[in-house]
């Protein structure tokens, strides 16, 4: 998201490249902060590209299942079980009916998958996908990095979390004891009992 979510952060970027490969347009940022997966950035990103290339030729995902629900009636999309139903109702607006230009790619290959590797659309990975995608890939994690938590501080706010655990365990340990305080006598009391003058 656009604030670090655990130690995660989330990057999306575009490309836009013409049949020559040159690219046109580009873009990359940080999703919303409720977007916090991998496959929220990407739907995420998809969103972006849609909004800047209207109705492009075609279009690549290196997420399987974002090609996918792209594919799937806008009903499935903007329905409530569905996590990103708010990305998901634009992209089918977006697409108006023009789903089968989605498309997926596979992901993080090396340079000897151009020519060997397939995408969906049937034809193999080119220089031009595969130095597309490298891209978008290195400015999603620019944009990411943007917004990381520096080791330093992840180092000091994990050192104080363990602390804290520590704390915890202390406390419930010491609240068990003081609640199951044993008296002379064998009888147990809590700390809060009053105790009866004799």
């Amino acid at each position: 998201g656009s604030r670090p979510n655990g130690w995660k952060s989330l990057g999306w970027a575009f490309v836009i490249i013409d049949d020559l490969g040159t690219i046109i347009a580009a873009a990359r940022g940080v999703p919303p902060i409720w977007v916090d997966t991998i496959q929220g950035a990407e739907l995420w990103a998809v969103n972006m590209a849609l909004q800047h290339a209207t109705l492009p030729e075609i279009l690549l995902t290196d997420c399987e299942s974002v090609r996918l629900g792209a594919r799937q009636p806008a009903s499935w999309g903007t329905s409530s079980k569905r996590r990103y139903a708010r990305i998901w109702a634009v992209i089918h607006c977006q697409l108006e009916d023009a789903d089968e230009t989605v498309h997926w790619m596979p992901a993080h290959t090396s340079k000897s998958s151009i020519g060997q590797i397939a995408c969906s659309d049937g034809f193999t990975v080119s220089e031009q996908r595969w130095c597309a995608n490298q891209l978008v890939d290195i400015w999603a994690k620019e944009s990411a990095d943007e917004i990381r938590v520096s080791k330093d501080d992840r180092r000091k706010l994990l050192a104080t979390e363990e602390q804290l655990q520590q704390l915890l365990v202390f406390l419930g340990q010491l609240t068990h004891q003081v609640n199951n305080y044993e008296l002379p006598d064998g009888s147990k009391c809590r700390d809060s009992d009053a105790i009866r003058k004799k």
